[in-house]
């Protein structure tokens, strides 16, 4: 049997991670959406409202929903309806056992990574439109929930 030398598994190594980095810029220059999946330990990802999460500090904004504001609410009762989407959005990530992020490439008019977020494999944004806790999202026009 013929033994290959660790130099030859290096240099293989190093032609996979060449290779892979090439298909990489090809596909963005030829503009083909590369999905990313992070799978999360629950505590990793923290929503500051129903449409708005932090993963690791960095602020991620769902695609496809709209929620209560919490930061500038316009009356007293889409403030406290927002907590509510907060607490329940957080509870179920807390309790979940799994929780995926997936990043669309694209980063919205705040400058946060556009996602969707899946949840034991529910897609978070549909779920809260389901269950009355928000709102369909296209573009900049948001909900009155006063």
């Amino acid at each position: 049997m013929l033994r290959r030398s660790s130099t030859h598994n290096y240099v293989k190594r190093l032609m996979h991670k060449f290779l892979l980095e090439v298909l990489i810029i090809t596909a963005v220059f030829i503009g083909i959406n590369i999905v990313i999946k992070t799978t999360l330990e629950a505590a990793e990802l923290y929503c500051y409202d129903g449409d708005t999460c932090y993963l690791a500090g960095e602020p991620l904004r769902l695609l496809g929903v709209d929620t209560p504001e919490i930061h500038s609410p316009k009356c007293e009762a889409e403030l406290a309806f927002g907590i509510a989407v907060r607490n329940y959005v957080n509870e179920w990530i807390a309790t979940a056992d799994d929780v995926r992020v997936v990043r669309s490439g694209i980063h919205g008019y705040y400058g946060r990574a556009l996602v969707d977020v899946y949840i034991d494999g529910q897609n978070m944004a549909k779920t809260l439109i389901n269950r009355g806790l928000g709102a369909p999202y296209v573009g900049r026009r948001t909900t009155d929930w006063c």
